[in-house]
């Protein structure tokens, strides 16, 4: 693929840009980016190749162009994951108390609606009573426990599902079956 073909979406002032840029990152033999042309007309063609899929020759010069492709991104790609675990993506745990932001804020609303207790986290989204979806852990900040009123923090109980033994329904108490 070329690189005008994967920015055929793009402003051809753009498309033209991105073009010498990656024009500009191919690496010679010593690994340091190039100034000579063959290699960089071979690494981004300035033509759409007329290439025949029929033809053994040119499969197999399409495949060692991938080999070579894959040979270039595989150790960046490597190196990436091999840095050590992810950071925790958030801090919030399932009992903390949370206000979600209002995206559509009417006029004189608070831009923040709670506090909700929150039920069950992923890495990136938290479940929390009182609202359907999930919501991303960015759309939430930390509410002070102290200032949340007793009447307003509700007792939980939970029930074993009656098809699935696996399964626990968490509710809370003053909610009928």
């Amino acid at each position: 693929m070329t690189v005008s073909s994967s920015c055929r979406f793009s402003s051809p002032p753009k498309r033209e840009r991105i073009q010498v840029e990656a024009r500009k990152s191919v690496l010679g033999e010593d690994k340091q980016p190039t100034q000579n042309p063959d290699l960089i007309n071979a690494a981004f063609p300035l033509s759409r190749p007329t290439w025949d899929y029929n033809s053994a020759e040119e499969l197999l010069f399409s495949l060692q162009m991938l080999q070579r492709a894959h040979e270039q991104v595989w150790p960046k790609l490597k190196a990436l994951y091999e840095t050590g675990s992810p950071p925790d993506p958030h801090r919030y745990r399932p009992g903390d108390w949370v206000y979600v932001q209002r995206h559509q804020q009417q006029a004189l609303q608070p831009r923040w609606k709670g506090p909700y207790v929150m039920i069950m986290t992923t890495p990136t989204a938290l479940k929390v009573h009182g609202i359907t979806p999930w919501v991303h852990y960015t759309h939430v900040r930390p509410a002070d426990p102290h200032a949340v009123l007793k009447d307003f923090v509700p007792e939980w109980k939970s029930q074993p599902d009656k098809d699935n033994p696996l399964k626990l329904r968490l509710r809370p108490s003053h909610l009928p079956r």
